[in-house]
């Protein structure tokens, strides 16, 4: 067979054979079940749509930012830094950090709200600085960065959501792989028709601004929580 046959199509059969491969370990899981009636300090707090829209709103950013930075990684090394081959680099060290921040964060039972929020912080100011500099191992840090500050925000959120009304954790985690999917095809589309018409600080300009938007967002909301509480 010819070896450019394989080239691209090797990627999807290492991530078919590797998804296939988890399948079995998925099996003989045993779920809790979840008692009606029974209540914690958690789900007495009422539920509000606008509240449950506000962390669609979110995670619709979230995703979008994460796609936007993943998929427009090798674009910026290539088109910006004439070195394409730190792309593969930042790509690699973003999904590190993030897979070894969401190991972390796993382990806790409950992330607040407060960090979350202060992650996208973290984020904005990332990205704002990747907007500015332009040197290799410096964007190679920022993107390392800014995997490490997106590893929380996605359990973050959907822990602040599940903590409005458990027995809607169906229903609001379908709202919120909603959001995630507009999220992760609109705003890299809108990413890269900005770049097209400008240039990609423009596009990350735009990430930033909605990374505080979110951050904000999800402070106000631990104000929220803390007289509720």
């Amino acid at each position: 067979m010819d070896e450019r046959f394989l080239s691209w199509r090797i990627n999807f059969l290492i991530c078919a054979i590797s998804m296939a491969a988890v399948i079995p370990l998925l099996i003989p899981i045993k779920m809790k079940t979840v008692t009606k009636g029974k209540h914690t300090k958690d789900n007495n707090r009422k539920e509000n749509p606008f509240l449950i829209f506000g962390f669609i709103i979110c995670i619709f950013i979230y995703i979008g930012i994460e796609s936007s930075v993943s998929y427009f990684a090798d674009t910026i090394f290539t088109l910006e830094l004439n070195a394409p081959a730190y792309g593969a680099y930042a790509i690699s060290f973003f999904w590190a950090a993030m897979a070894a921040g969401r190991f972390y964060f796993g382990r806790i039972n409950k992330i607040p709200t407060y960090a979350v929020a202060i992650s996208l912080f973290v984020l904005g100011i990332v990205l704002v600085c990747i907007i500015f500099f332009r040197q290799e191992v410096v964007m190679l840090v920022l993107f390392t960065a800014a995997g490490l500050a997106c590893s929380c925000i996605w359990p973050g959120i959907v822990n602040s959501a599940f903590s409005l009304k458990s027995s809607s954790s169906g229903k609001i985690m379908s709202y919120l792989y909603l959001g995630s999917g507009i999220g992760g095809m609109l705003i890299p589309l809108i990413f890269g028709a900005i770049m097209n018409l400008s240039n990609m600080s423009y596009s990350f300009l735009l990430l930033t601004v909605l990374s505080f938007g979110a951050g904000a967002y999800m402070w106000k909301n631990t104000k929220k929580e803390s007289i509720t509480e």
